[in-house]
């Protein structure tokens, strides 16, 4: 490096030459410092702050009102118990939850709810049950969810109470609510109602107060496109359409365009951002869209469905497990009845074996034969027809076999259904249906009420009826209410009575069953004798040890193959119930009988001709002119008819004493 002259690279002269006084300025100099170092202490802690702030994480949070296990009874309303959503900031973002649902209070069953707030996802579990008899219901007139502008009138729409003991209950209906009409939000209207057994129900009806907006109503034919969504928020075009029906189903298509949307509460009360939506419904009526704008204004869009008046019922499945048969169908139009029928002809709905039920599912015992099955809906229009067959291999090899000890009921009854989550109720509504569909005042009633109190004990819970002395141990023969003695399974005086368990002595077996298939059941062939069951005996007489004047047994064999199911055979110390012939070798000629009988516990077994030859004083009855004969129907004499069977209470009445 190159310079001029000394003086140019001189700095301490240059400072001397300026006569710099330090002292002069060293005060001030510390105090312009200390300031400097105090902004700097200011700034770093602020923009710390300012940082904390800005990467703080923001937690999310979801929590559950009521049970997350809910049980509720089939054909009742599911409702809401309620959710809460927030976050760390302590924002309520309850309105961002979605809740999805397959909840189908219709079909017995397991269902989820199923709740997200961004990460974080909560279930809820409905159990949807068979509702036991003696429950009330509340039937709620018009919508469940209920949508008024501020300031409007709430006006009740009305409801409907009944109970299978006490009828109509409505009257004894309390209502109460909290519906607000000056203040948009969700509201509640309580039902509740109790029966003479003091059985509690209720139900809710949801009021959905929401802003209306006056200015500039929603648009669904317009384009305002161009409007400005803050001075007028609403102005965006609304475009609907729906379907044809599919798959039993109408899809509701909304689109929306233009400026200041936000929201939209669909019809099950779960909320969508997006502006193309589709939305399936499965019967007629007003479904109503709450479109929200980004004010927090709304608009309902109603659209009105009426494609399902016109549509059948459907059965949308039918299985068997043995005898046991179980339907299941849907319809828009509300489910009436079932009906089992030997033709493919569409019935006219007056046939008297219809099983009146609301419910989409019938679960009952059948008898052998090949039905056609089809259900009824609440227009009085019928399905098309599905078929199925039981054979009588299948109720053998399904049906619990007599002589055996080794699946006893060993516990009272009620006891032992209530430890499984079933109920005697249950089951003596299952026998009721089953006779009635079978044919209640018939041999096939008589037998399908057999079929049905085996086959539920014994393919549901795997046990049998006990044999049981009754005549020795409680001094009657059968149980002469309908359905399920109180008494089977209780335990006895084995010492005293020579059975642990109380249940079926073969008179009482036959005896049950005709009783519960709708005709007087009794001790003694004798007595059906005396109600006009033909009766053939093998000896004229017998006098203890001795047949005498005993029929060839070309003569007894030819009298075996006239047997049918629903008659009776008998001994001298014990008595059987018909079910069927068999033909073993398949040769086309029968080889003996399928019975039904409670010997060692009640079940089925097989007799060949050659034994029931070899027994000692068999006697036939041919119960045909019986089962045609009015007088012999079931007497009401401290008897409770079944639900099932009201209508035919007076039929019951026609006996003589």
């Amino acid at each position: 490096m190159c310079f001029k002259n000394k003086s140019d690279t001189n700095i301490d002269s240059e400072f001397d030459k300026k006569n710099f006084d330090i002292k002069k300025y060293k005060i001030p100099l510390i105090i312009f410092g200390i300031v400097i170092i105090l902004a700097i202490i200011i700034f770093l802690i602020n923009f710390g702050a300012f940082n904390k702030v800005v990467n703080e994480e923001v937690n999310y949070f979801l929590s559950l009102d009521g049970k997350q296990i809910i049980t509720v009874y089939q054909g009742s309303e599911y409702v809401e118990p309620g959710y809460l959503g927030r976050d760390s900031l302590g924002n309520n973002l309850t309105d961002e939850v979605v809740v999805s649902s397959n909840v189908d209070t219709s079909v017995v069953g397991y269902y989820e709810v199923v709740y997200k707030l961004y990460d974080k996802k909560l279930i809820r579990y409905v159990a949807v049950v068979n509702k036991p008899a003696g429950v009330p219901s509340i039937y709620l007139i018009g919508n469940s969810t209920m949508y008024l502008y501020v300031n409007s009138e709430y006006v009740e729409p009305g409801y409907i109470a009944i109970d299978s003991k006490d009828a109509t209950l409505t009257d004894k209906v309390v209502v109460s609510n909290n519906v607000d009409t000056s203040k948009a939000g969700t509201y509640f209207v309580t039902y509740s109602v109790t029966n003479s057994s003091g059985v509690t129900v209720q139900s809710k009806r949801e009021i959905i107060i929401v802003n209306r907006i006056i200015n500039n109503p929603i648009d669904d034919s317009g384009d305002n496109s161009g409007d400005d969504p803050i001075d007028n928020p609403v102005s965006f075009k609304v475009k609907s359409s729906i379907s044809e029906v599919v798959n039993n189903s109408v899809t509701i298509s909304i689109e929306i365009t233009g400026k200041g949307y936000s929201h939209t509460i669909l019809p099950n009360n779960t909320k969508t951002t997006t502006t193309k939506m589709s939305y399936k419904v499965y019967k007629d009526g007003t479904y109503k869209f709450i479109i929200y704008d980004i004010k927090g204004n709304a608009e309902i869009k109603s659209i009105k469905i009426n494609k399902f008046s016109s549509l059948k019922p459907v059965i949308t499945s039918i299985n068997k497990n043995g005898p046991i048969v179980t339907v299941k169908a849907s319809s828009a139009n509300g489910i009436t009845g079932y009906l089992f029928s030997t033709s493919s002809t569409t019935p006219t709905g007056n046939e008297k074996n219809w099983v009146d039920s609301t419910s989409n599912v019938l679960e009952v015992a059948k008898y052998v034969g090949k039905y056609y099955v089809f259900v009824r809906d609440g227009k009085n229009r019928f399905s098309d027809y599905k078929e199925i067959e039981i054979t009588m291999d299948e109720i053998y090899k399904k049906s619990p076999k007599s002589r055996v000890k080794d699946y006893y009921l060993t516990a009272p009854i009620e006891q032992f259904l209530s430890s499984r989550g079933d109920s005697v109720d249950n089951l003596n509504n299952f026998i009721a249906t089953s006779v009635l569909s079978a044919g209640l005042f018939t041999r096939e009633g008589v037998v399908t009420s057999a079929v049905a109190v085996l086959n539920y004990l014994y393919l549901k819970h795997g046990v049998q009826i006990p044999y049981f002395s009754n005549i020795n141990c409680s001094g009657t023969r059968y149980y002469k209410e309908f359905g399920a003695n109180p008494k089977w399974g209780v335990a006895m005086d084995e010492g005293k009575c020579g059975y642990p368990y109380v249940g079926f002595d073969c008179a009482s077996f036959v005896g049950w069953t005709i009783h519960n298939g709708g005709f007087r059941g009794e001790n003694t062939i004798e007595s059906y004798r005396v109600r006009g069951a033909t009766v053939t005996k093998k000896c004229n007489s017998y006098d203890g040890n001795n047949c005498i004047g005993m029929k060839s047994k070309n003569e007894m064999y030819e009298a075996y193959k006239k047997l049918k199911y629903g008659d009776a055979v008998a001994s001298g110390k014990h008595v059987v119930l018909v079910l069927n012939q068999y033909d073993d070798n398949r040769d086309g000629k029968a080889d003996g009988i399928y019975i039904f009988e409670s010997h060692g516990g009640a079940g089925i077994k097989k007799f060949s001709w050659a034994f029931l030859y070899n027994s000692k004083y068999y006697i036939l009855a041919d119960m045909t002119k019986m089962y045609s004969n009015v007088n012999a129907y079931s007497c009401k004499v401290n008897v409770t008819i079944p639900d099932a069977w009201i209508k035919f209470k007076s039929q019951f009445n026609n006996c003589t004493l």
